[in-house]
């Protein structure tokens, strides 16, 4: 153990994760963020239950945590027919906004500053001593911590980056549960039979769901508009030959709630740490697509440097550790990635339940 105060440069699930985990270690700890914490993009999305759990284990001040149990993943293909039929074991939905909230309760006011766009820092003999922003503030600790985002600027800091070329883009959009089919704490799929191209309908509550179409990124133009009279033009002519129960629910959604995403995923990096800064969540290592691995990514990178930092005799020995961690579980969430897109870019066909690889990772 060893004293240090820490600066984190972004506010997102990771960024706030880590902090909380810092702060309950007694170090201290300073959030710089460039958007609001609560008013970031964000949807829903899958955990596992033991992600939950370490999102609990991190309390501080007590609030709750909602979350909806997920009991069940039905794959069908673009006809309607079911292929597999799979139940779950501690699997849950979530809002982004909510586990937002959660995480900010568990920190005081003066532990977070937003509107603070990072810009550079100031070193010395080889360590960065500062953090300076766009505001000219600047901000003095003895470790940074990089959690801002897939198009990190500490990254840059750190070691060049590369993109994998884009493959996979989708719409989302959460929707009012009332006059759509109901289906409780089930995971419905529908993956065409021949080519790259989904639709996923995930309940988050009795009243809401979270429905998502996946789709080539070639199949729309990269200008495309992410407005709501765009997004459901997309959906309409992508999913016209799915069944009559997807099409209503395109029909019914209100697209002013949805969103399209564009697929920026990160190749392995060199490193994820360079003196004292290091990279924690998708600025160390993306998020990939179909994985539904981001939040439980951001969530262990967290842990996995706390715990780095609490269990080792100096700064240096602590990001080493974290490095060769981190690294290896990039490595095998890449390859466990390249053949969920192999089944999506080539068709569902005929999947055994053997061969199926599920579109969540733990």
């Amino acid at each position: 153990m060893f004293e240090l105060k820490i600066v984190v440069i972004g506010g997102g699930i990771a960024g706030l994760a880590f902090a909380i985990a810092m702060k309950k270690s007694g170090k201290s700890v300073v959030v710089k963020t460039k958007f609001s914490i609560l008013g970031a993009e964000g949807m829903a999305f899958l955990i596992n239950g033991t992600t939950l759990n370490k999102i609990i284990d991190l309390q501080i001040n007590h609030n709750d945590l909602s979350s909806y149990p997920i009991q069940n993943f039905l794959l069908l293909n673009n006809f309607g027919s079911s292929q597999n039929d799979i139940p779950l074991s501690e699997w849950y939905s979530i809002k982004r906004y909510g586990l937002m909230q959660y995480l900010a309760d568990q920190l005081e006011a003066a532990d977070m500053h937003e509107d603070c766009d990072f810009s550079h820092f100031i070193y010395e003999n080889g360590n960065a001593i500062a953090a300076v922003f766009k505001d000219g503030t600047v901000e003095y600790g003895d470790l940074f911590v990089g959690a801002d985002g897939i198009n990190s600027k500490v990254r840059k800091e750190v070691c060049d980056s590369q993109f994998y070329p884009s493959q996979i883009n989708e719409i989302v959009c959460v929707v009012e549960s009332a006059a759509l089919p109901k289906y409780k704490h089930t995971f419905r799929k529908y993956l065409s039979v021949k080519n790259g191209l989904s639709f996923g309908y995930i309940p988050l509550s009795e009243k809401e769901h979270v429905w998502f179409c996946q789709f080539k990124s070639d199949f729309v133009p990269e200008d495309q508009k992410n407005d709501a009279a765009s997004n459901r033009k997309i959906c309409e002519q992508l999913l016209n030959e799915f069944p009559d129960e997807v099409r209503q629910i395109v029909a019914k959604t209100d697209f002013e709630r949805s969103h399209l995403w564009r697929s920026q995923e990160l190749q392995l990096l060199e490193r994820y740490y360079k003196s004292n800064i290091c990279l924690i969540g998708d600025a160390a290592t993306g998020s990939i697509s179909l994985t539904s691995a981001g939040v439980s990514s951001a969530i262990t990178s967290a842990l996995e440097l706390t715990h780095a930092i609490n269990t080792t005799l100096s700064i240096d020995s602590a990001l080493f550790n974290y490095n060769e961690v981190r690294k290896a579980a990039h490595l095998n969430l890449i390859d466990y990635a390249s053949t969920l897109k192999h089944q999506f870019l080539n068709g569902l066909g005929e999947i055994t339940r053997d061969e199926l690889k599920l579109p969540f990772m733990k």
